[in-house]
């Protein structure tokens, strides 16, 4: 990795834009950063640190204000930019400054920007990243450092060079874990400890879960109670088990051991107090039975007797009730014969009520025909006389019906002779209806041509203004298309002016381009001829030292003929070949090509430009498409006025053609009007005739009558006449029937005894009644003679004076033998149960038991590992610090070369696991103690000078860097930054430091910057980066405007030296 421009604005002290060219420091290797306290120059690291990590160098508390220039005022935020490389490709990182824009209350929040180029002035960007957090992630897999790992190897801010050396041993754990990536082993110490833990919880948990089957085991016996011969042996094994448990809650093998005598006793004693309990719960069935038999027996026998008992006294009852069943009977037979007169007397009734229904509505349609019709009005007082004569009569004699059908055949002579008349009028009625919707038909086509023909008058005018304004149209588009050639050759000149304006535009393009490629291929045809020129010289440089080696004693040399050779010349390390000139004089001839053939492509570019350029004789693009635009819409107007020509011309061709075909069909339409207006003055003279005739004929009836009226009256009469026709058909047959009936209720009185049916009535019951009264009486003999031969058979003869038994005591006896075989089985269904529920819990326990036996293995390897890995072993130390011990080792022989240069060998840095200030188990293995050479001893690093602090932390610094590059992907790390400290250092101290810096510098190739306030590392630095103040001093710059510059600026001294 190597920095090579670093660019600041609004940071810091450095209100103005400033860039540093790292590129130019690093030719020197080594230069110094110095100026006042507070102008700026940790401001410096701190930019790379923030661009890289969006966060400043220091410690870890160290607040990202003092990024912000102090001075900012403007509304766009601060930024720091990087190009560095790494891997080959360059990248460019921006990244702005959180701020608050003037007159504003809420922050601007940082942004970031990653742009990845194969080349170092970024004209091929491939890859482009815009978000702060993505950037930091990606700038970290880039170098393969944290900011903690960056500042241990590539900056060493200010104040912190020393942390690591005076570090304890938990602390420098956690640099080294994050510098030589001891994550994995970290992470494997706590996944052991974690399944070492887990296996803790798992073993608690089968220890509940034996506890738990125990103390269920245990609670569910305590419940049951064992009597008799196994009481005490069962007492026994429940003490004993409690005491045991007790004794081992905590053990899960003390638990397993536990239950063993638990299950063995308990179970053989259940299973024998069952068996018990069974066989005496058979005998207790068999005693049961047996009582309970002798109960049935004696149930049995006081049911009979008691059933005796209530037959003997219902007898005696029914006996009581005979004579009055007696005189039932005989209504009952009275009660037939009446009950057969009623049903002659209401067979009578029908044919009677028919009569009377069928009087009714003769009655009713010779009343409706009179009062409606007035024609009928002189019927009025026969109706009345039939009306006032009773049903009886009409039944009785024959008058009544004479009447009815003379009067009958009147009114329908009457009713007739007014419907041919009235069917008369009707007809003319109707004819009339009709002429008259012809008459109206006739006027509304009427109507309708003459709304025809004023519609078409209407067209017509329509018609001439559209033909006035097509023909004008017609001509302003016959002009438009006159002018299209003139116009299309108009077009094409400024069609072609534009198009060299656009070439020209295009050419100043490429020819930029080309002049910026020439540029490029020239520089690299320098460096190839530069690469060429120097490899010739060193091959020229060693020509003697390859003629020295052939020459041989006795024989000429090739150059000056000497044949002593008394000075060869001493053969050199270089070995450059003449092949190695030969192909890089190649490479400088292909540039050569290249940079030939891009100024033939400059100069063709520029040549072509020129031609048009003169084309166009000074007008711009912008002049040029607007004259294109307007020649553009005249050939546009021109040709769509072309196409319209003919499409006019056809439409005035057609509105001519209408307008002729109007003028006929009005002429058409008018001669029509005045045939229709003839014939419907004929249709209305037609009309009042009939009317006239109409009116003659209606003076025999009612004037103020409406004629359809009088016809519908009329009508309904005759219907009424028909009707009339039919009641009295039917009501002959009725009066027949009625006679018969009277007649056969007449005899029927005589036939059973009967003087009147009032008497019959009297007698005679209603059916219902009279079967219910039957079946009482039939009732009352089967219900005696059922009871006396029940009570004459051998189960109740005798039985209703015998003595009932004592059932109370034998039922005392029957519960008690029931109630203890119940109990027995209880008893012993329960003891089968808890032997069951035993089985299944030694199940339980069992297969926990072996469950547990598959897990213990795995346990406790899993806990012996985690004691091994986090230091429970024999070097004491934990998996992560054995591995960073031995890194430790590796960083501590790289520092002690550095130390001893600069100490003289007095400082040796030694790697000492039992240090006392380092006696941590957890981090054994990370101490670090100075041994003192001129004393022969060792001390802590603490006890060491200022002075010393420094050049020993510098040592393991600069170690440090190079053990990550080896460690950490194989990055190399060509720079590196010291701020301060170098004032603790005597002078003999510090020219022994500057020496190993500028050795690491020159063998290692890395760029040094020191940021210091000691003089004497100015003197002994000629590259210095100076950090100066535009308000102090001499410096009068002004930016453009006027104003004066602030804030610090830098200058740097020494380029010309390097």
């Amino acid at each position: 990795m190597k920095f090579h421009k670093l660019t600041l604005e609004g940071v810091g002290s450095f209100y103005e834009r400033t860039t540093l060219d790292l590129d130019a420091l690093a030719e020197s290797g080594l230069f110094l950063i110095t100026g006042n306290t507070g102008s700026g120059k940790s401001t410096i690291l701190d930019g790379i640190v923030y661009a890289l990590y969006g966060d400043v160098a220091g410690e870890r508390d160290s607040a990202t204000d003092r990024i912000l220039s102090y001075y900012w005022d403007k509304d766009y935020p601060p930024e720091v930019v990087l190009v560095f490389s790494a891997h080959d490709k360059f990248y460019e990182l921006r990244r702005t400054v959180t701020f608050t824009k003037p007159g504003r209350k809420t922050f601007t929040q940082s942004i970031a920007q990653l742009k990845v180029s194969d080349t170092p002035d970024f004209d091929n960007i491939t890859e482009l990243l815009e978000t702060g957090r993505d950037v930091t992630k990606e700038v970290v897999r880039i170098l393969g450092l944290e900011k903690s790992h960056f500042l241990q190897t590539v900056i060493l801010p200010q104040g912190q060079i020393q942390q690591f050396l005076t570090a304890g041993a938990a602390e420098r754990h956690e640099v080294l874990s994050n510098l030589f990536g001891a994550e994995s082993f970290i992470a494997l110490e706590k996944a052991a400890k974690e399944r070492a833990s887990k296996g803790k919880e798992t073993t608690k948990e089968y220890t509940r879960r034996l506890g738990d089957l125990l103390t269920t085991v245990s609670e569910d016996l305590s419940n049951i109670e064992i009597t008799g011969d196994h009481e005490t042996a069962w007492k026994e094994a429940l003490e004993q088990f409690a005491e045991a448990k007790d004794g081992a809650a905590q053990s899960i093998s003390a638990l397993e051991k536990a239950g063993e005598p638990l299950f063995a006793s308990t179970a053989k004693i259940l299973r024998e107090e069952a068996a018990k309990v069974r066989d005496a719960a058979e005998q207790a069935q068999v005693q049961s039975q047996a009582t309970q038999k002798i109960l049935t027996k004696a149930e049995t026998e006081q049911r009979i007797i008691s059933e005796a008992k209530q037959l003997t006294e219902k007898l005696k009852k029914l006996v009581d009730e005979e004579t009055e069943i007696a005189q039932l009977d005989q209504r009952n037979q009275k009660a037939v014969h009446a009950n057969a007169v009623m049903d002659t007397e209401k067979a009578e009734q029908k044919p009677y009520r028919s009569a009377q229904h069928q009087r009714g509505s003769i009655l009713a349609t010779l009343t409706q025909l009179v009062d409606n019709d007035t024609d009928l009005a002189e019927f009025r007082n026969q109706v009345s006389k039939l009306s006032d004569t009773k049903l009886q009569t009409w039944l009785e004699g024959e008058e009544p019906s004479t009447n009815l059908s003379d009067l009958r055949d009147e009114l329908s002579e009457k009713i007739n002779d007014n419907q041919k008349r009235l069917e008369a009028i009707k007809a003319n009625l109707t004819l009339q209806s009709q002429k008259t919707t012809a008459a109206n038909s006739k006027k509304e086509e009427l109507e309708s041509l003459r709304n025809q023909i004023h519609q078409l008058r209407d067209t017509a005018e329509k018609t001439a203004e559209a033909l006035d304004k097509q023909r004008l149209l017609l001509k302003e588009k016959k002009q438009l298309a006159d002018g299209l050639a003139s116009r299309q050759t108009e077009l094409k000149n400024a069609q072609k002016h534009h198009d060299w304006a656009k070439s020209a535009e295009q050419l100043a393009k490429d020819l930029k381009a080309a002049t910026k490629n020439a540029a490029r291929l020239q520089e690299s045809y320098d460096r190839a001829q530069e690469n060429a020129e120097s490899v010739l010289r060193k091959w020229s440089d060693t020509a003697a030292s390859r003629l020295a080696t052939q020459l041989q004693d006795g024989e000429s040399c090739p150059v000056c003929g000497s044949l002593d050779h008394p000075h060869p010349a001493v053969e050199t390390a270089d070995k450059t070949t003449f092949q190695d000139y030969e192909a890089a004089a190649s490479e400088a001839k292909k540039a050569h090509d290249k940079l030939s053939e891009a100024n033939n492509k400059e100069t063709e570019i520029n040549t072509r430009l020129q031609t048009v350029t003169d084309q166009l004789q000074g007008q711009d693009i912008k002049s040029l498409a607007a004259a294109l635009s307007v020649a553009e819409k005249a050939v546009s107007e021109s040709t769509t006025a072309s196409q319209q020509v003919p499409k006019l011309e056809k439409k005035i061709s057609e509105l001519e053609e209408s307008d002729k075909q109007n003028q006929t069909e009005r002429e058409k339409l008018i001669k029509e009007e005045a045939g229709l207006s003839a014939e419907v003055e004929n249709l209305h003279a037609d009309i009042q005739a009939l009317a006239d005739k109409i009116r003659a004929e209606l003076a025999d009836f009612d004037p103020d009558s409406d004629p359809q009226d009088l016809l519908d009256t009329n009508q309904h009469s005759l219907d009424a006449v028909k009707q009339l026709a039919k009641f009295y058909d039917s009501w002959l047959p009725i009066r027949q029937e009625w006679i018969s009936a009277h007649n056969a209720l007449r005899k029927s009185l005589t036939d059973h005894g009967f003087k009147s049916v009032a008497e019959a009535k009297a007698c005679a019951k209603p059916r219902q009644e009279l079967e219910a009264d039957q079946k009482t009486v039939a009732s009352y003999h089967e219900v005696v003679h059922g009871l006396r031969s029940q009570l004459d058979t051998d189960a109740y003869r005798d039985k209703a004076a015998a003595k009932l038994p004592n059932l109370d005591n034998l039922r005392s006896e029957a519960k008690a033998s029931e109630q203890k075989y119940r109990s027995l089985t209880q008893q012993s269904a329960s003891l089968d149960s808890s032997h069951q529920n035993l089985c299944t819990l030694k199940e339980k326990y069992e297969k926990t038991k072996q469950e547990w036996g598959k897990e213990a293995p795995k346990i406790a390897g899993f806990e012996r590992l985690s004691q091994v890995l986090n230091g429970e072993n024999a070097m004491k130390t934990t998996l992560s610090a054995y591995y960073l011990s031995k890194r430790l080792g590796q960083v501590t022989f790289v520092a002690n070369q550095l130390i001893s240069d600069i100490s003289g060998g007095y400082y040796e840095i030694r790697h000492n696991e039992n240090y006392e200030a380092d006696r941590n188990q957890k981090y054994h293995g990370l101490g670090i103690e100075m041994y003192n050479g001129a004393q022969d001893k060792v001390i802590p690093p603490k006890s060491l000078s200022g002075g010393e602090k420094f050049y020993c932390s510098l040592a393991i610094a600069l170690a440090l860097s190079e053990v990550v590059q080896r460690e950490r992907g194989g990055i190399t790390l060509e720079n590196i930054f010291i701020d301060e400290g170098f004032g603790t250092l005597d002078n003999d101290t510090r020219e022994a430091v500057m020496s190993a810096l500028h050795s690491l510098q020159r063998e290692g190739g890395r760029c040094v910057g020191i940021i210091s306030h000691v003089s004497e590392m100015q003197q002994e630095i000629p590259l210095q980066v100076q950090v100066r103040n535009y308000q102090s001093g001499n410096t009068t710059e002004l930016k453009p405007g006027g104003k004066r510059k602030i804030g610090s600026y830098l200058q740097i001294n020494g380029l010309d030296a390097v």
